[in-house]
């Protein structure tokens, strides 16, 4: 490049500028607001996404586990016990 297309760099970089033309403003603002909320959303998607799928496969366990029982000669009466389920004890009132 010559000298003279340097020029205008030159002078706009021994310029002064005022810190309040710097600032991004409400603009930058709204979109950083809109960012945050996206994520957000997508975070309780992901968790909600997580517990499905983790509690697909709980429900595929006990089936499989039900089946193999079935299989295998279990009573019709050892199928009711839910002593080996992951759920707590209800109480009865």
């Amino acid at each position: 490049m010559s000298l003279p297309a340097l020029m205008p760099l030159a002078i706009m970089a021994s310029a002064t500028v005022d810190d309040d033309d710097v600032t991004p403003g409400v603009a930058g603002f709204i979109m950083t607001a809109l960012v945050v909320v996206v994520v957000v959303l997508l975070m309780l998607d992901m968790v909600r996404r997580i517990r499905r799928t983790t509690y697909r496969a709980q429900i595929r366990e006990r089936l499989a586990a039900e089946e193999q029982e079935r299989e295998t000669g279990g009573t019709a009466g050892d199928a009711d016990d839910t002593s080996s389920t992951d759920e707590p004890p209800t109480l009865n009132r």
